[in-house]
């Protein structure tokens, strides 16, 4: 029963210490990029879209960054807190999850054509 405990243990700690670091290095970038023109605990508009060129290579035209915008701002007030900007890491890990797993049905259907073919 110790060992079991051990084990989960083990298993837990090394999970929530990379779960931490990758919290402790979005906040790095967040803080990289806020107060630059005003509070350090917010994102103006220009600071995130500094962020999204930076960090994403996007986005695009000023309406796509109005727009995108407007969606992290939640509360209104015309800037970005951690909390909102999280919804925004959240949102591209569920993009990126969706476009991997994607790339995998599109693979498999590649492969298993391929493999019709070949009879």
């Amino acid at each position: 029963m110790h060992i079991i405990l051990a084990l989960v243990y083990v298993f837990v700690s090394d999970t929530m210490t990379t779960i931490f670091e990758a919290i402790a290095v979005l906040r790095c970038i967040f803080d990289q990029y806020a107060g630059k023109e005003g509070d350090a605990k917010t994102l103006t508009k220009k600071e995130i879209t500094t962020l999204l060129k930076e960090q994403l290579k996007g986005p695009g035209n000023q309406a796509e960054i109005d727009e995108f915008f407007k969606m992290l701002d939640d509360d209104g007030d015309g800037v970005v807190d951690f909390n909102e900007y999280i919804v925004l890491v959240a949102s591209l890990a569920m993009i990126n999850k969706d476009a991997r797993e994607n790339l995998h049905i599109e693979a498999f259907y590649s492969l298993s054509e391929n493999v019709y073919e070949d009879k």
